[in-house]
């Protein structure tokens, strides 16, 4: 009756799991497609994952600290410019600790 004792099949949550906390270590992530680093806010995490290829640490940081500030983001995706902001010595203000960032 309506399918409700059906056995579906399972979709992979694997790369959402991986990505849920925003806490995915800098050398390990990865935004997918170059169509999804087209946008914002993958392209803020694409243009900082290259400028700290370079060397430029200065660029990434205001590249993510851009992404940080773009209105109405994902809960998953602040959290994790703010986990790539502190692996590179950026503390949270009192503003952006509000938003619970400082915690992790």
């Amino acid at each position: 009756m309506f399918g409700l004792w059906k056995k579906r099949p399972k979709p992979e949550f694997e790369e959402i799991r991986r990505t849920m906390f925003g806490d995915v270590p800098l050398e390990q992530w990865r935004a997918g497609d170059g169509k999804a680093e087209a946008v914002e806010p993958w392209s803020g995490f694409a243009a900082a994952r290259t400028a700290l290829a370079s060397g430029h640490t200065q660029s990434a940081i205001a590249a993510l600290r851009k992404v940080s500030e773009i209105p109405n983001l994902e809960s998953r995706q602040l959290l994790q410019s703010w986990h790539f902001l502190r692996q590179l010595g950026v503390q949270p203000g009192s503003e952006e600790a509000k938003l619970g960032v400082a915690l992790w």
